[in-house]
């Protein structure tokens, strides 16, 4: 009687002590560090448009090219006939950086112009220390990443730039393209 109550107390420790390894792996295997487990960022999905004044237009066609004093150029065509395009001419220092367009800088030195169906066009850009009568943005965010190599990105987000004339308007812009563009044919 005594083997079996040996036997029957051991049984009951091997048991406990099982269940509590099981635990133990259980709380092991559900902690940890989550930095491992985390997912990569994903890329900002583009949908590309550029959105004038509240109007969404596809883009058609993306051309880019280099002008006479080593600045880039990378036009955005929004319809067929070519009248409506949105672009820019940049220095090639702000590619793969945010670059606010409320401020006036001497260095990463863009310029951005529109042109509408109906012949209307607006542009800005920063200078500093000389006179202009074209304005800055008040507000917007650009982004150009891997220009030109391959495929590229041209993101402007939450951009507004105020009129040159009293007469003039405000106008909004935002840009949200990647794709590969087709070299400019001078």
């Amino acid at each position: 009687m005594k083997k079996d109550n040996l036997l029957a107390n051991m049984a009951g420790k091997v048991l406990a002590f099982a269940a509590a390894m099981m635990m133990s792996v259980a709380f092991t295997a559900c902690s940890g560090n989550d930095n491992d487990t985390q997912e990569p960022q994903s890329e900002p999905s583009f949908t590309n448009t550029v959105t004038v004044d509240g109007k969404t237009m596809p883009v058609l066609l993306a051309e880019y090219g280099e002008n006479k004093d080593g600045l880039f150029e990378i036009y955005l065509i929004l319809d067929k006939a070519r009248k409506t395009t949105a672009g820019f001419v940049c220095s090639s220092d702000i590619v793969g950086k945010d670059i606010d367009l409320t401020q006036k800088v001497v260095k990463n030195i863009w310029l951005f112009a529109a042109i509408m169906e109906d012949g209307t066009s607006f542009s800005a850009f920063p200078i500093v220390n000389q006179p202009t009568t074209l304005p800055s943005f008040t507000t917007g965010t650009l982004r150009i990443d891997n220009y030109p190599d391959g495929e590229m990105s041209v993101s402007l987000k939450n951009g507004k730039i105020i009129g040159t004339e009293a007469s003039d308007k405000p106008h909004t812009i935002s840009i949200s393209w990647k794709g590969t563009p087709m070299e400019k044919k001078n």
